[in-house]
Formats: C-alpha cells, sequence, structure tokens
C-alpha cells in the first residue's frame, strides 16, 4: 500500500506539483483528561499539492494533497479543571471525589503527523485551465500523533505529600496515535483576474472514522466524526507556452501561488487518559483547527 502511493505520487509530481511552505495557528480542544479549554500555538506545514490537473483533453480531473504538519508545545494550565474538582470535592465528599487522586497537573502539548488526500472529479464548467469549475469524490487518511509531557512548573505548596507522590508516580510523557479515513466530497475552482494572475478556491468536507490510542495509558478506542477544509489564494503563472510536437503538445508552465487554508478534524465521543491511572472522565468532542498563511512555487509540462 504505501509503495503503491509512493509510485502514485512520484509518477504524477513529475508532470505537475507544487511545493508550499505554510505558517499559521493551530487550536486544540477537549477529548483529553483536564483539556477543558482551547489551546492554541504556531504551527509550521510542508506540502506538495496538485489543486486540479485534467486527465488530457477530458474535463476528468485529478488532485491530491501531502501535508505534514509541526506545531510548538502547547502549554495547558488545567486550572480550570482542578477547580471543579476541588468545588465538587466540598460540595460532596472526599469520597465521591478523592482530589488527591484527580489532580492534573501543568501539560504540554505538540501535535505532528501527515494529512494526505487525493480526489477525482469532473469540470461541470471549463473554459481552459485557468477557468473551471469541477466536483470530485475525495479520500484521505490523518495520522497526526500528540505528546503529551508534565510541565516544570512546581506543584501548590498546599497539595499534601499524598497527591504529589500520585502526580510524580502517574503522570509521564505518553503519545496518543490518531488515525482517520476520510471519505467525502470537494468542490474546486478557478478565474481567471488578468492574463499572468488568477484566483482559486477549494472546498472539501468528508466524514471520517478511525482509531485513537495512547502507548501509556494502554487505551485504544475507534472514534468517528468530520473533516473541513477551505483553500483560497491567487496563482501568479509569468510563463506559459504550448509546443506542438505533432504526437502530442508539450505546455510547460511556472507559477507561484499564496494563500490561507483552514483546516478543521472533529472527532466525536473521545475520552483519552493520559494519566495511566483508572480515572474516568466523560467523553467530549476533540477539534483541531488549523489557520494557516503559505507560499507555493509549481510547474507542469
Amino acid at each position: 500500500m504505501k509503495r503503491s502511493l509512493f509510485l502514485v505520487l512520484l509518477s504524477t509530481s513529475l508532470f505537475s506539483s507544487e511545493f508550499e511552505f505554510g505558517n499559521g495557528n493551530m487550536s486544540f480542544t477537549g477529548g483529553m483528561l483536564g483539556l477543558t479549554q482551547t489551546i492554541s500555538e504556531d504551527i509550521s506545514s510542508y506540502s506538495l499539492i496538485q489543486n486540479h490537473s485534467n486527465l488530457g483533453s477530458t474535463k476528468y480531473f485529478y488532485a491530491y494533497n501531502f501535508t505534514w504538519y509541526d506545531s510548538k508545545h502547547l502549554k495547558q494550565m488545567q486550572d480550570s479543571y482542578n477547580s471543579g474538582i476541588t468545588q465538587a470535592s466540598n460540595i460532596f465528599s472526599t469520597t465521591l471525589f478523592p482530589t488527591s487522586n484527580i489532580y492534573i497537573p501543568t501539560m504540554k502539548y505538540r501535535l505532528q503527523g501527515l494529512d494526505a488526500s487525493i480526489s477525482l472529479g469532473y469540470d461541470l464548467y471549463k473554459k481552459d485551465e485557468n477557468n473551471y469549475f469541477g466536483i470530485a469524490g475525495y479520500l484521505g487518511i490523518s495520522i497526526p500523533w500528540i505528546s503529551a509531557t508534565k510541565g516544570n512548573d512546581p506543584l501548590p505548596v498546599s497539595l499534601p505529600t499524598s497527591t504529589k507522590n500520585y502526580i510524580y508516580k502517574y503522570y509521564k510523557d505518553s503519545q496518543t496515535d490518531i488515525k482517520t479515513y476520510k471519505l467525502g466530497v470537494g468542490i474546486y475552482s478557478r478565474t481567471k483576474l488578468s492574463p499572468s494572475l488568477s484566483a482559486y478556491a477549494n472546498g472539501i468536507y468528508a466524514y471520517q472514522t478511525g482509531s485513537i490510542s495512547n502507548d501509556y495509558a494502554k487505551s485504544d478506542f475507534t472514534v468517528n466524526g468530520h473533516f473541513s477544509s477551505v483553500d483560497i489564494g491567487l496563482r501568479f503563472q509569468p510563463y506559459e507556452k504550448n509546443f506542438d510536437l505533432k504526437l502530442f503538445t508539450l505546455s510547460p508552465r511556472v507559477f507561484a501561488t499564496i494563500g490561507y487554508r483552514h483546516n478543521e478534524w472533529t472527532y466525536d465521543d473521545a475520552a483519552i487518559n493520559i494519566s495511566g491511572a483508572d480515572v474516568k472522565f466523560p467523553k467530549t468532542t476533540m477539534k483541531i483547527k488549523t489557520d494557516i498563511a503559505y507560499l507555493g512555487v509549481g510547474y507542469s509540462f
């Protein structure tokens, strides 16, 4: 499977491809023990992309996107979670809510991983290579992982020794692996603004299903949700020639792009226990969002 995917990617990129570098913001909400607030951090992306390429002279086209993401450490102060547990313990009883066994230390998270997809579609409208509107079937896979590390912040002096010992014993570095498969529909469009400049807009909506596992807590469960993406930008194409070689036409193109892309992964009913201890907490919706501005350079023949 991996070899076939690599060969397809290599063969298509030889004739037409775009390389993009992006930088922006990633936000991460829910799904993990103690993660009750949205946290955000800078993220970088590196992409090999084909936004739209027709199969010969037909209206059928393909598109693909292979993107690697890497965030900095996202630091989460678990104050709101700890305060809620403490209040519940005071109202009810320490038997029902043993704070010494549930206190969450400051955690750091880092997200890395690959998002890959391919689309096959048909142009409902096509004037030329710079003026089209098409719809496509979308197939993708997301393989991110989230590293969780206990922060170096000192524990509160008010905590009893038993609580501190519990934290030192159970809260250790761990990695949560996510693997989801996506199936949906995409819309691809571009319109010419001037002889060398065009604007494009692409959108994706897909259902996703897969698994989430944590190596330290030894948890593994299935997860469902959805994925959406919006991509808008400008394409500057200063070089555009056509050479009739009798048997076929060679059409070299060199171009640059600048754009903005918003992606959102939503995982329903996630409950990842990063402590390694038998702590139960309600399932929540995990959301990972990226907002990235990018620059790209590409070619085609």
